[in-house]
């Protein structure tokens, strides 16, 4: 507060000068800083006029010691200044003030004549500049994230060392006790993850405040973990090699299980076979059953107890490696031996279904050859096919005599087809001719001609006798019809023409006579239609049975296919035979109308199938290129001859499938795929390769593999529509070419993964976060230190405090999110 005086001079209560120092926190002692002019009014408010005689200003002192500080203020106003009554007198302070930051204060000392002097107090504050508050609260945030960042890569090169250092014990265990074979897919899934695991450890920081490398590899990590201890546990207090041969005594003792019920598969020898051919085929499956099945069956149980004991004798002996090498060798060809034996029991059953298929045509066949209206020469060709193929079956018949029998069956059914096709013709023909003589009318036309020859005018009464004796011939045809519904249209149609003729209106006769004629005329065609339908409904049901013999033998042929999308998609065709089927089959008691038509296309769809599920057999049973293409020949199919043909002499075309559902099918996804139609035969020689088509090394693993199964995986890095390749390859001897075996290729289109898209969200969230965080910090540090009076700069520890402005906004404003949701309502 200035003080009271009676001095007419007035001027400011209290004078505040601000100034910057950019060195901050670096001042020299004793270093000054020039202060720019502040200018105040002094204004003399006595109504005469008044001298100014004094006008100086304090030394400096330092507001918060009240120690005199270095600097000197100035006003360069030279005096004695006259003010007239009312008049200003502009002063301007100057000079220089200490450079370091803080308050420094005055007084400037105004006097006049006759008056007390005047004294207004100044303070001059020197403040750091605000890039030194600033930078320190970014030096605060940038120290925090490095922390963080150091902290973070701490725990990231930790997690690494661990993921080595725990991939590197496991294998360090099994070098002393191998693992069994039964958990090579574990192994193998343990050592992707731990190589994932490591490889997303081992990457650099991404551009980014949060990491995601540890919790991305967490996951493998803890799936490695979690296998290594299974691989372990079962290691633990077992000799070497104990493991693989507990597993393959477990093994064998479930494989004989299951020799011994698939030896009780199928037909059971009679003490006196029937000599009938159903006899005769169940002694041709029994032939086939001890040679295709019993055989190599008691064949493989001697073989594996000579194995076994050589096991037994070197793991008694304390070679564990022999006996896990004896082991191992074992498990191949008893596994070798078991998909031979899986392939001949498919043939096996096979031949089953093509027996009964064989009993039953022969059956069908002799029971329609006595009892259908078939010419002599039909019926004895049908017979006689029939008789040479029942003794094809005779005494020791084999593969080729079996053969035989089925294509002369075959040649029966194309028989009886082709002479039930002449009796149709001449039944129909036979039915057409009683159609269009029960619908004549002949005599009405005759009839009318005779009378429309007698030429000249006749009179009314001798027109009406004429068109009575034309009405009298179409009563009698009438009245003749077996249909009450149709004869009572047509009779009250001629009723209709008889009261015209009575009434002799003849201007109206002609619209109702051609009413009656168009309606003859529609009778007499659907007459026909019905004729023909009479004709064919015995011919569809025989037909329809047909088709369902077809179909039950294309479903017992699907049982026998291994599984895979092709099953499927026959699966779904033959589900649709059926209720098609079931909604167009003929009723065996109704003659329904053009029952024929349905029942071929019926017919055709279920031939279709049966020849593409024939055809796919023939490609895939394990039998010699020749026998394959000699069956496709005699078989007759033209699709089975041309496939067996381009596997002969060309590579296979092999299928490469994406097993990995559409709509996962995007960036980072692991995708699985598998190849189909590889050729049975193939084995540890022929090499698969699956060529990704990004760059990356191809998948390579031999047929064995893949038949045991080999995963086949990938995961693609970009949005982009993928080619692939698959080929297979016969490895020949040193300096031989390869030979190709397969080829095949595929397109997969990978999508934008959502994953990530909320990855990014989330990082574009987080560094969003440290921008508010600084903006906090800004407005804090304006309010704390500019909008006011605290001088930032003045004590030490507001650099300290700024500092640590850095740290309290990062740290409020990471939880931010959680306290704005505790105001949104549940």
């Amino acid at each position: 507060m200035a003080e009271a005086v009676t001095c007419p001079i007035a001027g400011p209560l209290h004078v505040t000068i601000c100034r910057v120092s950019g060195v901050g926190p670096f001042a020299r002692p004793g270093a000054l800083l020039p202060l720019r002019p502040t200018r105040l009014d002094i204004v003399n408010t006595s109504p005469a006029p008044c001298t100014l005689r004094l006008l100086s200003l304090d030394p400096l002192q330092r507001g918060d010691t009240g120690l005199q500080a270095g600097g000197v203020l100035t006003t360069g106003t030279r005096l004695p200044v006259t003010l007239a009554p009312g008049a200003r007198l502009e002063v301007a302070i100057g000079g220089q003030v200490p450079q370091r930051a803080g308050s420094y204060g005055s007084t400037l000392r105004i006097g006049a004549d006759g008056g007390a002097p005047l004294a207004i107090p100044v303070t001059v504050n020197v403040a750091a500049a605000a890039a030194w508050g600033v930078g320190c609260m970014l030096l605060g945030l940038f120290t925090l994230a490095l922390i963080n960042l150091f902290t973070g890569e701490g725990t990231v090169k930790t997690r690494l060392h661990g993921a080595l250092q725990a991939r590197q014990d496991i294998h360090t265990a099994l070098e002393d006790r191998p693992a069994s074979q039964r958990r090579a897919g574990m192994l193998a899934a343990m050592d992707q993850d731990f190589d994932t695991a490591i490889a997303i450890l081992g990457e650099r920081h991404p551009i980014s405040i949060v990491d995601h490398r540890g919790p991305e590899a967490e996951a493998h990590l803890t799936a490695a973990r979690a296998a290594a201890a299974t691989l372990t546990a079962d290691m633990a207090g077992q000799r070497r090699g104990a493991a693989e041969i507990a597993d393959l005594r477990q093994e064998w003792s479930d494989l004989k299980a299951t020799l011994a019920k698939i030896g009780a598969l199928g037909p059971q020898a009679a003490d006196t076979p029937a000599p009938d051919f159903a006899g005769k085929l169940n002694t041709f499956l029994l032939r086939y059953q001890a040679r295709f099945l019993q055989g190599p069956m008691a064949a493989l149980s001697d073989e594996t107890g000579t194995a076994f004991g050589r096991m037994e004798l070197a793991d008694a002996a304390g070679e564990g490696d022999a006996a896990r090498d004896t082991a191992l060798n074992t498990r191949r060809w008893l596994r070798r031996s078991a998909r031979q034996l899986n392939t001949n029991l498919g043939l096996y059953r096979a031949a089953i279904v093509a027996s009964g298929w064989m009993l039953i045509t022969d059956r069908v066949m002799r029971d329609r050859a006595l009892h259908d209206d078939l010419t002599p020469d039909a019926r004895q060709r049908i017979l006689t096919r029939l008789d040479a193929a029942v003794s094809q079956m005779d005494g020791a018949a084999w593969l080729p005599q079996w053969g035989e029998a089925h294509r002369l069956l075959n040649a029966a059914w194309t028989e009886q087809v082709r002479g039930a096709s002449e009796t149709l013709l001449r039944q129909v023909h036979d039915a057409l001719g009683v159609s269009n003589q029960r619908t004549d009318t002949t005599d009405v036309e005759d009839l009318s001609a005779t009378l429309g020859a007698q030429g000249g005018h006749p009179s009314p009464e001798a027109k009406q006798a004429s068109l009575r004796q034309i009405l009298a011939l179409w009563q009698a045809h009438v009245a003749g019809l077996d249909d009450p519904a149709q004869r009572a249209t047509l009779q009250g149609q001629l009723d209709a023409v008889t009261a015209l003729v009575d009434a002799q209106a003849f201007d109206k006769l002609s619209p109702a006579y051609h009413a009656v004629v168009d309606g003859w005329l529609a009778w007499g065609v659907l007459d026909r239609q019905r004729a023909i339908d009479r004709v064919n409904h015995p011919h569809c049901l025989e037909h329809y049975a047909d088709t369902q013999r077809t179909m039950a033998a294309v479903e017992a042929s699907l049982r026998e296919m291994p599984p895979g999308p092709r099953t499927g998609t026959w699966d779904v065709e033959l589900d649709r035979l059926r209720v098609d089927m079931q909604r167009q089959g003929p009723d065996s008691e109704v003659v329904g109308t053009d029952c024929l038509t349905p029942l071929l296309d019926l017919s055709g769809r279920a031939n279709a199938l049966s020849a593409d599920i024939f055809t796919a057999g023939i490609a895939d049973v394990d039998l010699p290129a020749s026998t394959r293409l000699r069956l496709a020949r005699e078989s007759g199919v033209e699709a089975a001859i041309a496939t067996t043909l381009a596997q002969v002499d060309h590579a296979r075309t092999l299928d490469l499938k994406v097993v990995t559902p559409e709509a996962e099918r995007i960036v980072g996804r692991i995708l699985a795929f598998t190849v189909e139609r590889r050729d049975p035969v193939w084995g540890a020689s022929t090499v698969v390769t699956v060529d990704f088509g990004d760059h990356t090394p191809a998948f390579r693993a031999s047929a064995e593999h893949l038949r045991a199964g080999a995963s086949i995986t990938h995961a693609f890095t970009s949005t982009v529509t993928q080619h692939l390749t698959v080929r297979a390859e016969e490895a020949g001897a040193p300096g031989k070419p390869v030979e190709v075996l397969g080829e095949g290729e595929a397109t997969v289109l990978v999508a934008p993964s959502p994953l990530t898209a909320a990855q990014r969200l989330a990082d574009a969230f987080i560094n969003a976060r440290f921008g508010l965080a600084l903006l906090v910090a800004l407005t804090v540090y304006y309010w704390r230190y500019h909008n006011r009076t605290t001088v930032f700069g003045a004590r030490g520890f507001d650099y300290v405090e700024a500092f640590a402005l850095g740290f309290a906004a990062d740290l409020a404003v990471d939880k931010l999110s959680d306290r704005l949701a505790d105001f949104v309502p549940k």
